[in-house]
């Protein structure tokens, strides 16, 4: 986990440049405590609440940047990071649970969770890829218009200013 937290507190604000470094450390640091939380009540429930985490996260990093130095960027970028390790957490919980359940050995489930990770992080980026380059993504009339792409925008802009006409061209021109 900490050698991942370094690469991704070197990385991510090269990507992403409304970032820096101590965003992406606080997100670490805060993302442990969420995900025992989070995995807790998955576990519970059967129902993660990685989307509903992710939204504060939107709301704390955007206003944490503001809209004059990239908000909206740094609030879905920390949105998709805290997501992406609570959701992992949730789902190797349920794994644990499953395997529990059909006395499967922990390492085993812990190793095929650590394979499946590793193939996504390569698989999910190339289908991104084609799909991106095949279809307009997030377009109204396009075959994928993505409308929760847009409630997740307006709630970055919501957090940074008031959303006002200015507030919104800024919002587009950010995106």
């Amino acid at each position: 986990y900490v050698g991942i937290a370094v690469i991704s507190i070197i990385v991510v604000p090269i990507i992403f440049h409304s970032l820096k470094w101590y965003h992406i450390l606080v997100a670490y640091v805060i993302a442990p405590v969420l995900a025992f939380c989070n995995s807790y009540g998955s576990g519970l429930t059967d129902w993660s609440l990685a989307s509903n985490y992710g939204k504060i996260a939107i709301l704390t990093f955007s206003y944490w940047v503001g809209l004059q130095n990239g908000g909206v960027i740094a609030g879905l970028a920390s949105c998709g990071l805290v997501m992406s390790i609570l959701d992992t957490a949730a789902g190797l919980m349920g794994d644990f649970k499953t395997g529990y359940l059909t006395l499967t050995s922990p390492r085993s489930m812990f190793f095929s969770q650590v394979i499946g990770t590793a193939m996504g992080c390569v698989i999910t980026p190339l289908v991104f890829w084609i799909f991106h380059s095949a279809y307009k993504l997030g377009d109204p009339e396009g075959s994928y218009p993505a409308p929760y792409a847009l409630m997740y925008l307006v709630l970055c802009g919501c957090d940074c200013d008031q959303l006002t006409d200015s507030a919104a061209e800024k919002i587009r021109d950010q995106v």
